[in-house]
């Protein structure tokens, strides 16, 4: 109902067809964004996730080397036992 409420008064003031046209392009555009989302390139997201994922890693690596793990489970094996 709401779409066709307007179609009255594009036809008095003569837009029809200028809105038809606009439309089509409209139409013709979210067409191509399933095929610009399959193009190979890897989403905006997964190269979020992919950077979270080494910068937890190397955190984890320096921290290892830097022996923060050995310090920790010394001072706090009292309370994992």
């Amino acid at each position: 109902m709401d779409l066709l409420h307007g179609a009255a008064d594009l036809a008095v003031f003569g837009a029809t067809g200028r809105m038809l046209a606009e439309a089509e392009r409209t139409g013709a555009g979210l067409a191509r964004l399933p095929r610009a989302a399959t193009s190979g390139r890897p989403p905006p997201g997964a190269v979020g996730v992919l950077v979270q994922g080494v910068t937890t890693a190397a955190v984890t690596a320096v921290a290892i080397g830097a022996g923060a793990v050995r310090a920790c489970s010394s001072r706090c094996s009292r309370w994992w036992r």
